[in-house]
């Protein structure tokens, strides 16, 4: 079994601390079946120039310094996140670890003119409603938004179930037409509203753009980050979590990611089966019958949700009587012979 080891330096969170580290490296190399390939450490502040970064990179320095004394090899070594590989360049190991820098975003304004990176990540939908709706009218939960003059409202499926924050309520823009359009009212878990009067031409099926760029206008990560009062980080984490991500290569998909929500459908790691198994099995509880519990499950659960995006067929050669068990029968199922 091949390990990384992680010292913490100065990070104050995972790994063990740098003072131990030589007494378990040790014991580690006495296991037979363990094979100590990797051993790492994490800046707690490299976006900036600090003299905690210099005395966190002694202390790991120091620590591969005393493994070479001691004739200990690990073959790979790794500690540069994102901020340290733009502001400390000179600190080459075997393995860098890039986490923001791969959305193309930079880690702080200092690292902004130390290498040339471009966004990478955008996060569409589409205008699924079109109202029009006249003076004092109330949009969304509480009417927090109360409409001045006659207004046209376009509708979208995203919300703060898509990790869209809730905090843009009446402060959030998107991109229509290459057009700002404000998030008017609240935001709600499945949808929020656009105020689409001065974009007359839009319609129901319109592309929406609530992170990107559309033509000439642009929506980043920071900037919906400054206004839902967090960092960039974690938008780009949030954004999309019910939603397939799609890698582009060269302007073609490249891979696409499904939704977080379609993990149960079988697939070749043994946890996801596993998974299927529970839930099948609880259906045939339920329903007191094997037949009818993987009618369920297949029917609905692996076609509805996990092949969502083909068009459905819907199925009349079968018909199942469902009785209702008394509760003092056994729970578990039986397979039924007479559907």
């Amino acid at each position: 079994l091949s390990v990384h080891v992680e010292v913490d330096t100065g990070m104050g969170r995972g790994g063990t601390m740098h003072s131990e580290a030589m007494d378990l490296i040790r014991h580690i190399k006495t296991l037979p079946h363990v094979h100590l390939e990797g051993l790492f450490s994490h800046f707690a502040a490299s976006e900036r120039t600090t003299p905690y970064n210099d005395q966190q990179w002694r202390l790991f320095s120091g620590l591969l310094s005393e493994l070479g004394r001691s004739g200990i090899d690990i073959p790979v070594k790794h500690m540069d996140n994102s901020g340290a590989i733009l502001n400390y360049p000179a600190l080459k190991l075997e393995m860098a670890r890039p986490g923001i820098m791969t959305y193309g975003i930079y880690p702080s304004e200092e690292t902004e003119n130390k290498a040339r990176l471009a966004p990478v990540m955008s996060f569409k939908t589409t205008i699924v409603l079109v109202k029009e709706f006249p003076a004092g009218y109330g949009i969304g939960y509480n009417s927090t938004y109360v409409t001045r003059d006659k207004t046209r409202v376009a509708t979208i499926p995203v919300g703060y179930g898509d990790g869209y924050p809730f905090v843009l309520s009446n402060q959030g823009e998107a991109l229509i037409r290459g057009r700002r359009a404000p998030v008017i009212g609240r935001v709600s878990m499945d949808m929020c509203t656009l105020d689409v009067t001065h974009i007359p031409d839009c319609a129901v099926g319109d592309e929406v753009v609530l992170l990107g760029r559309q033509q000439s206008e642009y929506i980043s990560a920071n900037e919906i980050a400054a206004k839902a009062q967090t960092i960039s980080y974690e938008i780009l984490c949030a954004l999309g979590k019910r939603a397939p991500r799609v890698f582009l290569q060269k302007g073609k998909t490249d891979a696409v990611e499904p939704r977080l929500r379609r993990i149960f459908v079988p697939g070749e790691e043994k946890s996801i089966a596993r998974i299927d198994h529970i839930i099948r099995h609880c259906f045939q509880t339920r329903t007191r019958s094997e037949e009818l519990g993987d009618a369920i499950y297949y029917e609905m659960f692996e076609t509805l949700f996990g092949k969502e995006d083909r068009q459905l067929e819907l199925r009349s050669s079968f018909r199942y009587d469902i009785a209702i068990a008394q509760l003092t029968e056994s729970a578990e199922p039986r397979r039924r012979t007479d559907a």
